[in-house]
């Protein structure tokens, strides 16, 4: 894959990464909302463990 990737278009392998790079956008992505519904769920769970961990 490596001697492939040297002789190929080096401007389009990187539009490609470009384009993987902005759907993993959390705000902005098609699953923006999923995501940001992880991150929340991610922040309750990390408050719970916090107060039940308070000293």
């Amino acid at each position: 894959m490596v001697k492939a990737a040297e002789k190929g278009d080096k401007e389009h392998l990187f539009d490609l990464r470009m384009q993987i790079l902005q759907g993993i956008d959390p705000f902005t992505s098609g699953a923006a909302e999923l995501q940001l519904h992880h991150l929340e769920h991610n922040r309750k769970v990390m408050e719970s463990f916090l107060k039940k961990n308070e000293v």
